[in-house]
């Protein structure tokens, strides 16, 4: 009667080992691209709603100082162009912009961050918000850009098309 030897056994379960390890890290790896894949997504989204409102308003809606892109939100997480979004003088009728704000994938509490440019625009005459910065932290990047308000560590900003 003929056997394996512990030395076979050995190998072939550190073999087994390591293309199980190989595996899970290239499955790992996959994994936060598509996540990160997904966060760029959103940003575009969320950069076509705020295009979309600066269309029909002449400006971009102010960050409020909260400094995430759920201040630009009414109910419903709805983005519109509401009383709520600033203290200029909004023109047009109730609308929706984006219907459901996007969510982190991976963290569905954390928040895109979004930044109105110039710091201190209030959409008061002659003090109207030209710009914005989305930001988003990536997985595969580590970041270290800040969105303002002190928050740090994102690695992906989008800025106006």
């Amino acid at each position: 009667m003929r056997g394996f030897t512990l030395i076979e056994l050995l190998v072939t379960l550190t073999i087994i080992a390591i293309l199980s390890t190989v595996g899970l890290l290239t499955f790992r790896e996959v994994l936060q691209g598509s996540r990160d894949g997904k966060r760029q997504t959103d940003l575009k989204q969320i950069q076509s709603a705020l295009e979309q409102y600066r269309a029909d308003q002449t400006f971009y809606p102010v960050d409020n100082g909260v400094n995430n892109v759920n201040t630009i939100l009414t109910s419903g997480n709805s983005l519109k162009n509401d009383v709520g979004l600033g203290s200029g003088t909004l023109v047009g009728t109730l609308k929706t912009y984006l219907n459901k704000m996007p969510q982190d994938p991976f963290h569905p509490t954390s928040k895109y961050c979004y930044a109105a440019s110039p710091p201190s625009c209030t959409n008061a005459v002659g003090v109207l918000c030209t710009g914005y910065t989305l930001y988003a932290k990536l997985e595969k990047v580590t970041g270290a850009l800040t969105c303002t308000g002190g928050t740090g560590g994102y690695s992906l900003p989008v800025g106006p098309p």
